[in-house]
C-alpha cells in the first residue's frame, strides 16, 4: 500500500501548506533546488530514511530536480553499494556534502575525488552539536575539538578537495585560549527515520516510519510511514 505522511506548518514557513497526508513521492516533491538537507543514519541501513532517499533519487533521475543540494550528515550513511548517501551521488543532484563519515558511500567518494562536488569532513560529534546550536539560533559551535587536526583552519579546515573553497571553521581566542568556531549551517529539510507518529506528528518507538521534516526551526513537519 502507498506510504502515507502528514505535514504540519505555519504561514511563516517558506514551505507553507495545509495539514494533509502525503505519499513519499509527494513529500519529496516539496524539496526545492539548492536546499540544505540533513540526513540521519549509522551505516548499513541503521535508522536511515531509506524510502525517502529512494524517492529523492527517483525524482532527480526523472526530472533533474531537486538539484544543487547540500547534504549534511554526522555518521556514515549507506551500504557501500546503492543505499543511503549513494542515492544522492549523482552529478547535479548534490553540490556540497559535509559529513563526519564517508566510508559507506563509495559513489559520493568518487564524486569528491573527481571534484564534481564540494567535499568537507567535520567530526561527527561536532556536526551533531552544531545542529543543536543552529536550531537554537546561536552563532555556531565553539569548542577545542579539532584543534591541530585536519579540520583546523591552519591545516585545511576540513576541506577535502579543490572544489571546497568556502571556510566552515575559524579560529578564535577567548580569555587567551584558542578555540575553533564551527560556523552555523541552517538546515532546510531533514530526512529522518522515526518509529511511529501520532496525528500530532510526534514520534514514538514502535512501527517502522520515516519522517521528512522541512524546517525553518521545525515550522513544517512531514511524516511518512509504512503500512
Amino acid at each position: 500500500m502507498e506510504e502515507l505522511g502528514r505535514a504540519i506548518t505555519d504561514e511563516s514557513s517558506k514551505f507553507s501548506m495545509k495539514v494533509q497526508f502525503l505519499s513519499a513521492k509527494e513529500a519529496i516533491e516539496l524539496i526545492p533546488d539548492e536546499a540544505t538537507v540533513g540526513l540521519i543514519g549509522g551505516g548499513g541501513g541503521l535508522v536511515e530514511a531509506t524510502l525517502l532517499h529512494h524517492h529523492v533519487e527517483k525524482r532527480f533521475l526523472a526530472t533533474g530536480h531537486p538539484k544543487k543540494l547540500t547534504c549534511l550528515h554526522a555518521l556514515g550513511i549507506g551500504d557501500r553499494k546503492e543505499r543511503g548517501l549513494n542515492r544522492f551521488a549523482h552529478e547535479g543532484l548534490v553540490q556540497r556534502v559535509i559529513g563526519g563519515h564517508w566510508v559507506w558511500s563509495p559513489r559520493m567518494q568518487q564524486l569528491a575525488k573527481d571534484n564534481k562536488i564540494e567535499a568537507y569532513v567535520l567530526p561527527g560529534g561536532v556536526i551533531m552539536q552544531l545542529m543543536r546550536e543552529v536550531a537554537a539560533k546561536r552563532p555556531g559551535l565553539i569548542t577545542h575539538v579539532g584543534l591541530g587536526t585536519f579540520v583546523d583552519p591552519t591545516l585545511g579546515g576540513g576541506k577535502m578537495n579543490q572544489a571546497a573553497q568556502e571556510d566552515l571553521v575559524e579560529r578564535i581566542e577567548i580569555d587567551g585560549k584558542t578555540f575553533l568556531r564551527y560556523l552555523p549551517i541552517p538546515v532546510d529539510i531533514a530526512l529522518l527515520k522515526g518509529s511511529k507518529a501520532t496525528r500530532k506528528a510526534t514520534s514514538h518507538s514502535m512501527k517502522s516510519l520515516q519522517m521528512l521534516i522541512s524546517t525553518q526551526w521545525q515550522r513544517q513537519r512531514i511524516t511518512q510511514g509504512e503500512r
